[in-house]
């Protein structure tokens, strides 16, 4: 990883961490209503270096966030517009990946 490799990477980290709201809900300017990037997207592995930057009772709160959006069907689906049916289903099975492995690496 270039956080481990390359010394300014620490500093740069630093510095866009501050960028990131407490709630870590960034809105996506252009996007559908309600598609945001959450501290999750924005650092899913628990021992990552910009972590340490990061609230943990707001981490937290965002996996519970993670778990509630979990559709009946044990899959989850994205908040963004997708260009067809086909692509919104395999979009939805990225997410329910992602989704998984997340809360598996949080212990949830």
């Amino acid at each position: 990883m270039i956080h481990d490799s390359r010394p300014e990477a620490a500093a740069q980290l630093e510095w866009l961490g501050r960028l990131v709201p407490a709630d870590g809900g960034i809105p996506v300017e252009g996007g559908i209503e309600g598609e945001a990037m959450h501290l999750l997207d924005l650092s899913p592995e628990p021992d990552r270096p910009l972590r340490a930057l990061l609230d943990p009772a707001a981490v937290g709160r965002d996996l519970d966030r993670l778990e509630r959006l979990q559709e009946d069907d044990g899959g989850w689906v994205v908040d963004f517009d997708s260009s067809s049916a086909a692509g919104a289903l395999e979009w939805r099975g990225y997410q329910t990946v992602w989704a998984v492995r997340t809360l598996l690496v949080h212990g949830r």
